[in-house]
């Protein structure tokens, strides 16, 4: 009996707790729920839209299914949720926030079957006011569901290496293959699953059955990697991976990762509005306020991490069953703390050997169930280590969670003050009054998937090609690198639109060229191929709105 109980997701057993944990799950469902029409919908949402739009009826001439297949379960789910909710902001980002909702209790149970209701609660509140959660779950991508079914992953395995029963390593498996369809980067955490064997009673047995277990999901993985994982590894922006990378030092990455999913951090500009939430902290609260809602939750969760490792208690302060209790949380923390640097690790020695792949704060958010429940292991030592009383130690834990919670509101709050405009709608709404219905749009690299969701939004469906022509093939994905190695296609490319764009003008019909940045860089280096071919064929680039970046191709 005594088996089963320590296996048990463990669950409040006073009233006050019980409101406590909905109180949490209210604050989740309020920070994910508001604000999600606010911002326009950007070109990776608007990519989703449209595989969501056209998932029951995929165009013969819209992009390659075969060269875009990660997510699709995700895709699947959401146009199901967006026939009920709606297919506008509002729908596609619903869904998501359900799910963030989700991840908030699950990592609450992941935290509870590991070290005890006081741990799920803990959990349940960093998870609930988390910035990097709550950006995700505001978003019509895949990212928080994947960190779901992470969390689903990991409490299978602490199941299975506790109990030993084959059907939870098993359940294991099933939950890792699920999180590897849903995003081929679960891969780099595999191996790192190895570590649960720490809380298990019988280490030997539990390595012995992880090792079968997984072996026979990497040979099953084996048709997966061959025919989804590889097509798509030198596909996508590979330039802007390897700027990304570059600009940060490899060497800290993994701390940079890390510092992301903390309650409060320096976020990178890529994280749209939450990357800019810094400078906002900065320029209303000043530098001193900014740094100490940075370092402060870090100061916190190292020193609690110190007294797991190095501080005892003294004997005669003991509570009973404080050292067995004492020993649980070493050996939790070896787990999920081994989990977690293990699977950044790959990452890192993959990026810096292979290929970047590695994105601090987006392509390896599967650990943030695991950094989060450290986190609250971590506060709850740090408590129980200077107070002399159960009463004190709950005392000391309320006040560092509120200095965190703190932190990570500060963050919410200047991402949320920030002043969203309608630049995109203005744009497609110009294009769609200028561009008549006979009329052709050239669109260079990704400019049309930008607009895509608003000219669906108000029916607008323009007569436009691609150039390269690829970008009508893909979605969501710029690789100037790759087009520039096969000059032979881009001349064919170029051969293509400047075909169309003749016999539309010898029709009588305008032609319209979509443009936007300024031409420099690889990305030019592309274009300019089209811009020279239009020169030579004596077709001048009349500007009509340099905001909106539109000109129209007139034959000289």
């Amino acid at each position: 009996m005594a088996e089963k109980s320590e296996h048990a997701v463990s669950w409040p057993r006073w009233p006050i707790g019980w409101l406590f944990l909905a109180f949490v799950l209210i604050l989740a469902g309020v920070l994910r729920f508001t604000g999600l029409t606010e911002r326009e919908i950007w070109i990776d949402e608007s990519c989703t839209s449209y595989v969501v739009d056209h998932w029951a009826d995929w165009p013969d001439d819209g992009p390659d299914q075969e060269t875009d297949v990660a997510h699709r379960p995700y895709y699947w789910a959401l146009s199901l949720w967006t026939r009920i909710v709606g297919d506008d902001a509002y729908g596609l980002r619903s869904f998501s926030a359900l799910g963030g909702c989700f991840v908030v209790l699950g990592i609450g149970l992941l935290g509870g079957s590991l070290a005890g209701t006081r741990i799920a609660l803990l959990s349940m509140t960093l998870a609930a006011t988390n910035p990097l959660l709550i950006h995700y779950s505001q978003q019509a991508r895949v990212y928080v569901w994947w960190i779901l079914l992470s969390t689903l992953w990991l409490m299978c395995l602490q199941r299975a290496a506790r109990s030993l029963q084959w059907r939870w390593w098993l359940a294991s498996v099933a939950a890792a293959g699920a999180c590897v369809f849903v995003h081929y980067h679960t891969l780099f955490f595999l191996p790192a699953g190895i570590w649960c064997v720490f809380i298990s009673r019988h280490r030997i047995r539990a390595l012995r059955q992880w090792f079968i277990s997984y072996v026979l999901l990497a040979l099953a993985m084996i048709p997966v990697v061959i025919h989804y994982v590889l097509p798509l590894r030198h596909q996508g922006p590979q330039q802007w991976l390897e700027q990304t990378w570059l600009a940060s030092p490899p060497s800290l990455a993994m701390l940079k990762s890390l510092g992301v999913m903390l309650p409060t951090a320096n976020y990178p500009d890529y994280l749209g509005t939450l990357g800019a939430a810094i400078d906002m902290v900065q320029q209303e609260w000043g530098a001193i306020f900014t740094y100490s809602i940075l370092l402060l939750p870090v100061v916190f969760l190292l020193a609690g991490l110190v007294c797991i490792v190095f501080i005892q208690r003294p004997e005669k302060q003991r509570t009973a069953g404080e050292a067995g209790e004492n020993r649980v949380t070493i050996h939790t923390v070896a787990w999920l703390g081994g989990f977690v640097m293990t699977g950044l690790a790959i990452m890192a020695g993959y990026a810096a050997i292979v290929s970047p792949a590695y994105i601090v704060g987006r392509y390896d958010v599967i650990a943030i169930p695991a950094v989060i429940v450290l986190s609250a292991l971590c506060i709850n030592s740090l408590a129980m280590r200077y107070a002399t009383t159960v009463q004190a130690s709950r005392w000391l834990v309320t006040i560092f969670m509120v200095l965190i919670v703190a932190c990570s509101s500060s963050m919410v709050a200047a991402q949320r003050m920030i002043k969203h405009g309608d630049s995109t709608h203005r744009r497609a709404q110009m294009i769609a009054a200028t561009v008549g219905d006979e009329d052709l749009i050239v669109s260079l690299s990704m400019y049309k998937w930008f607009m895509d969701y608003e000219w669906r939004q108000m029916d607008f469906v323009p007569n436009i090609i691609s150039f390269p022509t690829v970008h009508d093939r893909q979605l969501c994905w710029d690789d100037a690198d790759t087009e520039l190695a096969d000059p032979i296609s881009l001349r064919e490319d170029v051969a293509i639109v400047m075909a169309r764009i003749d016999r539309t003008i010898s029709q009588g019909r305008r032609v319209w060229l979509l443009a936007q940045g300024e031409p420099t860089g690889l990305r030019w280096d592309v274009n300019r191929q089209l811009i020279e071919a239009l020169h030579q064929s004596r077709i001048n680039i009349v500007l009509q709105d340099e905001w909106v970046g539109i000109a129209e191709l007139r034959k000289r």
